[in-house]
C-alpha cells in the first residue's frame, strides 16, 4: 500500500501560522502571544494571531450575553439588576418616551408605573439579533427590540424598536454606556440607528 506524503505546500501563509501556533499550543506552550517571530508568529493585534482572534470572539460573546440579558431582567421586574448592565454614568435613551442617565434613572423605568403595567399584563422584551463591532475596549451592537404584550386572548407586538447600543470594557466587564431606542414607525431617525456608520 503506497502511502501518500503530507505536506503544507497548499496552505496560506495564514493557514501556515495557524497550524505552527496550533501546534505549539499542543506540545504545551503557554504563551502564544510571545510565539517566536522565526517561525511565523505574529504580534497580538494581528487578526492572523490566534490569540488575538480567540480574544475577539469572546468580546463579542460578553457583548451579546449583556444585552441578550437586559430582556429577562426588565420582564423580571428587577430594575437594579438591568440598570447594572450600564455603566455608573450610562445612558437609556428612549425616543419620544424618555431619557434615562445613571444607574437609578435607569432602574427608575424598570420600577415606573408604564413599565409595571405592562408587566401587570404580561410582556415579553425580545432582543436580537444584532451586529456587533469591536474596537479595542469600545464596541458598538445595532439590532431590533420587539415587545409583546398580553392581551387576554393571546399577544401582539407592542413596540418594534431599532436599538443603537454604545459599550465599553470595564474591570467588570462589558458595560453600556449609551442606548438608543427608537419605534420603527416610519421616521429615518429610527431607520438610521440600524445603519452601519
Amino acid at each position: 500500500m503506497q502511502h501518500r506524503k503530507l505536506t503544507a505546500r497548499n496552505q496560506t501563509p495564514a493557514e501556515a501560522r495557524t497550524a505552527l501556533i496550533c501546534a505549539a499550543i499542543c506540545a504545551g506552550w503557554s504563551d502564544v502571544g510571545r510565539f517566536p517571530a522565526a517561525i511565523g508568529a505574529t504580534p497580538m493585534d494581528d487578526p492572523n494571531n490566534l490569540a488575538a482572534r480567540l480574544r475577539a470572539l469572546e468580546d463579542r460573546e460578553a457583548v451579546r450575553d449583556l444585552i441578550a440579558s437586559y430582556g429577562p431582567l426588565a420582564d423580571s421586574g428587577d430594575g437594579e439588576a438591568a440598570a447594572a448592565l450600564w455603566t455608573e454614568d450610562g445612558t437609556y435613551e428612549v425616543i419620544g418616551f424618555a431619557k434615562a442617565v445613571g444607574r437609578a434613572d435607569i432602574a427608575a423605568l424598570i420600577d415606573g408605573p408604564v413599565h409595571r403595567a405592562l408587566m401587570a399584563d404580561g410582556c415579553a422584551h425580545m432582543l436580537g439579533p444584532i451586529t456587533i463591532t469591536i474596537s479595542g475596549d469600545s464596541a458598538q451592537a445595532r439590532g431590533h427590540s420587539l415587545v409583546l404584550r398580553h392581551t387576554g386572548s393571546g399577544f401582539e407586538a407592542h413596540r418594534v424598536a431599532a436599538n443603537r447600543w454604545t459599550l465599553a470594557r470595564t474591570a467588570a466587564g462589558w458595560r453600556v454606556t449609551h442606548r438608543i431606542n427608537a419605534l420603527l414607525d416610519g421616521t429615518e431617525e429610527a431607520r438610521l440607528l440600524l445603519a452601519p456608520n
